[in-house]
């Protein structure tokens, strides 16, 4: 209980509200996740929460703060986050949410925290990625520009309570490259990007040379190519999975990727230019080329017309059943398309069993109040089972936004694909910029977390938990608001 003596030690509530904020910003869970809170006083000058203005920033709003649960301390959620004086972690652990602690971030590195503007301005890339370092460590990249110059910033970071976090900078072999998704098959991780500031779509960027970049630790390189396939394969979140494809036969985990290809460009109902792609393609790590998976199509005038592919695919990979037992493994992509014969916005889906694709995409329609000529995309799902893992039935929901910031949300309810919440404004008002999600699936308590970014900065967490058999509804929480006299006492 290491706060009590240095409470002890001061002489005033504002010495001890001050000591208890810069205690707070350290702490850490406990091995055992055991812990209780103490309070030093009620409402007032000291104790009344406060909103982390380093947080709540409208310059940072597309920054998604990204989540991460252990596998081997599954009931504990670390939230990691961008804010004005660097990256930012906090944590949830014995079903209550612990205090941010600040890692700053290396100015002779990278530059100071902010949005990116394009080629030649200077700040970070809103498109975080966590993954599982060594020796319990977290590994966070993020692309950055400096000047002229531009990069990857990997900052890993020591989760102990003394620890602080090393930022190494990585030149990719393109100069620059946007890190929007990862996965660490066997603790051997892998990160993936394009040279797209902030990974959006953007034709001005056409003429460019876009292949999908990698960085392994790291080392840097080039997805390899072959074949007449288009030098621009465009990845997003959700776009690199890490799975047993044929549990019977594959020992170890592989990394299959999958991208958008061939950006392109076509007017909307108001004759104004928007950015597209044609193709969604495949790869399984280490293999010599690209599979096309084809345009989803939709009928129009009773003909199936491919339609333009308005975001990168999302996948995602999953087990029926324990894979060391033999369970099937599943693998879904999912990708938003514009109608060729309108501008409505659909969203399709293909699976993968076993190893075996389906044939063709499958049409899933369009979100509830969703307008015609409004672009949306699924970014983020979590997977999840009811009850025991593998004994239960498996449930998933996953999110996505629309072009105008409101929120949607996808689900499989057992038995069917089915549209669910669709809304339109963050708790403070603004709409949705960033989101990611995690989920906490142990026997006895469950807790499904979406953390969205509002356009104002604001970080919250909507959650939905099952404790114990009690099924509790979707709520919102305020993760940019301090409670300076709590302290959490371990």
């Amino acid at each position: 209980m290491r706060l009590s003596l240095i409470a002890l030690a001061l002489g005033s509530l504002g010495s001890l509200a001050a000591c208890a904020d810069d205690i707070l910003d350290s702490d850490e869970s406990p091995a055992d996740d055991s812990t209780a809170t103490l309070s030093i006083g009620g409402p007032g000058t000291f104790c009344s929460p406060r909103t982390d203005t380093t947080i709540v920033n409208g310059g940072l709003a597309r920054f998604a703060p990204k989540a991460y649960v252990d596998p081997s301390t599954p009931t504990t959620l670390e939230l990691y986050a961008v804010t004005t004086s660097g990256v930012s972690a906090r944590r949830f652990y014995n079903k209550s949410w612990h205090s941010w602690r600040s890692y700053g971030y290396n100015a002779s590195v990278v530059p100071a925290p902010g949005p990116t503007a394009g080629v030649g301005s200077n700040g970070w890339d809103a498109a975080l990625t966590v993954l599982p370092g060594a020796s319990g460590k977290r590994d966070l990249y993020f692309g950055f520009w400096s000047g002229s110059s531009g990069g990857v910033a990997r900052d890993s970071i020591d989760l102990t309570p003394s620890g602080v976090g090393t930022m190494t900078g990585i030149s990719p072999s393109l100069g620059y490259m946007s890190t929007v998704t990862g996965a660490a098959p066997g603790g051997s991780e892998s990160v993936f990007g394009t040279a797209l500031p902030n990974s959006v779509l953007d034709t001005s960027f056409a003429t460019l040379n876009l292949p999908l970049e990698r960085i392994a630790g790291t080392t840097p390189s080039l997805i390899t190519q072959s074949g007449t396939m288009s030098p621009e394969q465009i990845v997003g979140p959700g776009g690199a999975v890490s799975l047993r494809r044929n549990p019977a036969t594959d020992a170890t985990e592989s990394i299959y990727l999958y991208a958008g290809d061939m950006l392109t460009e076509q007017q909307d109902s108001s004759g104004n230019w928007k950015p597209f792609l044609t193709d969604i393609v495949t790869m399984k790590l280490g293999a010599a080329s690209w599979t096309s998976l084809g345009a989803p199509r939709h009928d129009f005038q009773g003909v199936p017309t491919p339609g333009m592919v308005a975001a990168p695919p999302f996948a995602f990979g999953f087990y029926w059943g324990d894979p060391n037992a033999g369970g099937t493994a599943q693998l879904n992509v999912f990708a938003t398309a514009r109608d060729a014969g309108s501008y409505q916005y659909r969203l399709f889906g293909r699976g993968m069993s076993n190893g075996s694709l389906e044939p063709d995409w499958t049409e899933y329609g369009i979100p509830p109040t969703v307008g015609t000529d409004e672009s949306f995309a699924l970014t983020t799902g979590m997977i999840w089972w009811d009850g025991a893992r593998y004994a239960s039935t498996l449930r998933e929901n996953l999110f996505g936004l629309t072009a105008g910031g409101k929120l949607i949300e996808f689900y499989w309810d057992g038995g069917s694909w089915q549209w669910g919440q669709v809304i339109a404004n963050t708790p403070d008002g603004g709409t949705f910029a960033a989101l990611s999600s995690a989920v906490i699936d142990t026997t006895g308590y469950k807790r499904l977390s979406l953390f969205v970014r509002s356009s104002r900065g604001t970080i919250y967490e909507f959650s939905y938990t099952i404790d114990n058999g009690v099924w509790n509804g979707w709520n919102w929480t305020n993760l940019s608001v301090l409670q300076p006299c709590d302290i959490y006492v371990f």
